[in-house]
């Protein structure tokens, strides 16, 4: 099998997935440059019209760098529809075998619904590492996933799908079994058809920023330091981009001024998202052995952000973002 960790990886970043249905290829122009517009470069398009595949071309033909999956695919036939009309991966409501084994055989990524143990153990067995968990909350939310995930500890990730939104988003997002969340809301179908892609580069820059949770925790200043304006060389126009507003802070002198904690859902995720999307590398602060989720994991940021070194941290336990 193709493999899958790069289509993985960008899905992970962004730590969303909005899932679209579309009636008018027409909108599908639009439709890419306002998610785009709002930080989100990949997505769903459920297969559930019959404007879906002209679709699937016609976002990959307004924005070539966005990567776009089909949803709701039931047959081995679809998958191959799909991918010829430039969908990159492929999502199924339930774990069919005849689409799991297709899609494996063929190179083409999958990531196939599941809602027992039962099914995670098909998809191990398939070699997956990532799969939908539909519908989420119907099944009991992130109770029922940590239940079911458990035997399994971190062999397998999810995108829980079905129920989430703004408002239990954070919950999901400080998990480390979750790849990304799914998300109907981003781009509401009612939306598309009126027209209002304001409103969906705004949905796309809300989830993206809930996903991340960024948020300045505590500030230790170097008492042989005397913090004053500095470039930051873009970190700023980043961060800001998660929802952070900083600075700016520094040293003319590009001494070190101190420490600058981000607490954030996921480190790993946040770290990933600014080595892929902003070019800023990033070394784990905490060893990831097997058992240590990577929602725990601190990373600390290569360089400086106005002379400060940046650590990015889990949220305590009992803050919220």
């Amino acid at each position: 099998m193709r493999d899958a960790s790069p289509v993985m990886e960008r899905i992970e970043a962004l730590g969303v997935l909005p899932v679209i249905e579309i009636d008018d290829p027409a909108t599908a122009g639009p439709l890419a440059e306002a998610l785009v517009q709002g930080g989100v470069d990949a997505l769903e398009v459920a297969l559930r019209t019959d404007a879906a595949l002209s679709a699937v071309a016609g976002l990959r033909a307004a924005r070539p760098e966005l990567l776009v999956g089909a949803g709701t695919v039931l047959s081995p036939a679809q998958a191959d529809e799909a991918v010829s009309a430039g969908a990159a991966f492929i999502v199924a409501p339930g774990f069919n075998p005849k689409v799991v084994r297709h899609c494996v055989e063929a190179g083409i990524p999958v990531f196939p619904g599941v809602g027992c143990a039962t099914d995670i153990e098909l998809a191990l067995e398939a070699g997956l590492a990532a799969v939908k968990f539909f519908p989420a909350a119907p099944l009991g939310g992130m109770n029922t996933l940590r239940a079911m995930a458990a035997p399994f500890r971190s062999r397998m990730r999810y995108i829980p799908l079905g129920g989430l939104g703004p408002s239990n988003m954070a919950e999901y997002a400080r998990s480390g079994l979750i790849l990304a969340m799914g998300g109907t809301w981003i781009a509401k179908s009612s939306l598309v058809r009126a027209g209002n892609f304001a409103a969906v580069a705004l949905n796309a820059k809300t989830a993206l920023r809930i996903a991340h949770g960024l948020r300045p925790l505590s500030i230790a200043f170097a008492l042989d330091r005397d913090p004053a304006p500095a470039e930051s060389g873009g970190l700023l126009e980043a961060f800001a981009a998660l929802g952070a507003p900083l600075g700016p802070w520094g040293r003319s002198d590009g001494a070190p001024c101190g420490e600058l904690r981000l607490a954030c859902n996921n480190p790993s995720r946040t770290a990933l998202w600014l080595r892929l999307a902003k070019g800023v590398a990033s070394s784990p602060a905490t060893p990831l052995t097997e058992g240590v989720s990577p929602a725990a994991a601190e990373h600390v940021l290569h360089g400086t952000l106005g002379g400060f070194t940046v650590r990015l941290v889990p949220y305590p336990k009992e803050e919220t973002c």
